[in-house]
């Protein structure tokens, strides 16, 4: 069972279901219906995009002699990579500049676009940035499409709540990989410290607080809202480097689950 559950979390099988939740919560907040073509291309293209990313030069450098558990999810990414791309198709105008827009976000986090032979991912201070735009563009941008109008002053507050939202949820990965990652990354507790991170993400909770566009919540999103907060913050400060396994990689990634839950439950 142990086996089965690394496999679900190192697969990212794990992060792209709880993206789906981000997009059940965005959905919640603006009212809007969310198409099963939607859903199943961003969970497809969530798992690829991630294993992607974590096992491309894992194989190159085992010469594709890797253990089951990997080739596994390299075949289920694989599947799931014509998946998207067969909905990708189905997708009308407006969605497929959106989805190619983050596309092209995602190749210049992954590949070199510089002579230095760096991309964003291992570019100093960047990375985490980029990855909640990413976030952003797929949860946010790309289901609103259809019901927002530019320049909506309410949109642009939740674009940035979520992008801080991700920044912060990033950083206990971040603390977790303090004595792993390379240091010219310039990750935040690289440059602040453990103790200087967790104050900077504070700052970003608050400013979530303050800028969250909250003439569109009723009073059956409150409770969910706070939740997000509240365990935002919680697993914030718990964060350290000799952290379980499954903190970082699982519960934290679960805040999104938790926010439906008690938005169906309770709210």
């Amino acid at each position: 069972m142990k086996y089965i559950f690394n496999i679900y979390i190192n697969g990212s099988f794990h992060l792209a279901i709880m993206s789906i939740f981000l997009l059940k919560i965005t959905a919640i907040d603006w009212e809007v219906n969310l198409s099963n073509q939607l859903i199943f291309f961003v969970f497809f293209s969530t798992v690829f995009t991630y294993n992607f990313i974590k096992y491309l030069d894992f194989i190159i450098l085992n010469k594709f002699k890797v253990p089951l558990g990997v080739k596994f999810i390299v075949i289920v990414s694989l599947l799931f990579l014509l998946g998207s791309m067969i909905l990708f198709f189905l997708f009308d105008s407006i969605n497929k500049t959106i989805i190619i827009f983050g596309i092209l976000i995602i190749m210049i986090y992954v590949f070199p676009i510089l002579n230095n032979n760096k991309n964003i991912r291992n570019k100093s201070g960047v990375k985490i940035y980029w990855v909640a735009i990413a976030w952003v563009v797929i949860t946010v941008i790309l289901p609103l499409s259809k019901n927002i109008q530019i320049g909506n002053l309410n949109f642009f507050r939740y674009v940035i709540h979520r992008f801080l939202w991700i920044l912060v949820a990033t950083i206990p990965f971040e603390i977790r990989d303090l004595s792993s990652d390379s240091y010219f990354l310039k990750t935040l507790p690289q440059k602040f410290g453990i103790r200087g991170s967790k104050v900077f993400g504070m700052i970003l909770i608050t400013v979530m607080i303050l800028i969250f566009p909250y003439d569109i919540l009723d009073n059956n999103l409150f409770l969910m809202h706070l939740f997000l907060i509240l365990s935002l913050t919680f697993f914030l400060l718990k964060a350290k480097i000799n952290q379980n396994k499954y903190y970082s990689s699982f519960w934290v990634e679960s805040i999104p689950l938790g926010c439906w839950i008690i938005f169906h439950y309770f709210g």
